[in-house]
């Protein structure tokens, strides 16, 4: 058994048809139809019953295919690998907040003790970068926010606060304003699949407010131009806001009764293998912080 027969039997079980599966491949269809021949005599198995003009899997051959997708998946990774540490290459995706905010000062950090190692850097909004994380188009990722995959792990290497985000001359004073404020006035606020979005979302959740956003936004500093011109209210991360803040642009309150702090993940696939690459730009993450809890990915790496 070769890679090249668990590559035509995985393409067979996707067209559902050894003509299909030989052209996708490149191959002729007697060639195709002798590697599965191979596979199941090499196994003693049937991994194909035909109904109709269709190809299904037996029960052998599903559990088959669960075996061959891992092994192929390995094999892509490998070479991928290889490949990459050959050239000295990284790739690092981060939420557009890390990104703004974090992503530069690590990658410097990083590059003191790694210099033939180039970074390359994928800016979008949590969702994306996980989902990047999960099919191995990036090596690791950097978020805000909870991980919402099983097959990802996370760990905490950063904490900041939220803020609310107010006009120069709001109607309202003080430092901390109740919740129901959410459902008052017109809410400025990130786009869905991003962190910050999915904290807003909870919190009117949790305190039952129906608020539609009148304004949602990739650009953190387009919120904020907004909030300044008096379109409305928003929630944001304080340290992006601070100059705006000093400045006398926006107000910023804490809203009563809830708390407004949030963790910056790492995050890697489990199944990846962590090369020194990616566990020297892990360190570097962390030396950003040190927070008290989060598992730590070079313990849940270490062999057993």
């Amino acid at each position: 058994m070769t890679i090249r027969h668990l590559r035509v039997f995985s393409a067979v079980c996707a067209c559902q048809s050894v003509t299909k599966a030989a052209k996708k491949l490149y191959i002729s269809q007697p060639a195709a139809s002798g590697a599965i021949a191979e596979l199941e005599a090499h196994y003693g198995v049937r991994l194909f019953d035909r109904i109709g003009r269709r190809l299904c899997l037996t029960q052998a051959g599903e559990r088959f295919l669960s075996y061959t997708n891992r092994i192929l998946g390995l094999f892509d990774e490998l070479e991928h690998t290889v490949e990459l540490e050959g050239k000295g290459i990284l790739r690092v995706g981060a939420s557009i907040t890390v990104g703004t905010r974090l992503l530069p000062g690590i990658v410097w950090d990083f590059r003191q003790s790694h210099p033939a190692i180039a970074v390359e850097a994928t800016v979008e909004n949590s969702e994306a970068i996980e989902d990047r994380v999960l099919h191995n188009e990036i090596d690791l990722g950097l978020i805000e926010g909870a991980v919402h995959l099983p097959q990802i792990r996370g760990e905490v290497f950063y904490r900041d606060r939220m803020a609310l985000i107010l006009p120069p001359d709001f109607p309202e004073d003080g430092q901390e304003l109740p919740v129901s404020i959410l459902g008052e006035y017109p809410l400025l606020l990130r786009e869905k699949g991003s962190a910050g979005r999915e904290i807003v979302d909870g919190i009117l959740s949790v305190h039952g407010i129906a608020a539609k956003p009148a304004w949602q936004s990739i650009s953190t500093q387009a919120i904020v131009h907004a909030v300044c011109s008096g379109l409305g209210i928003s929630l944001l991360p304080y340290p992006l806001v601070r100059d705006a803040v000093e400045r006398g642009e926006v107000r910023a309150a804490r809203l009563q009764g809830v708390d407004l702090q949030r963790s910056y993940r790492l995050l890697v696939h489990r199944e990846k293998f962590l090369s020194p690459a990616i566990r020297a730009f892990a360190d570097a993450c962390r030396r950003l912080d040190a927070p008290e809890s989060g598992v730590s990915l070079a313990k849940e790496q270490a062999p057993e």
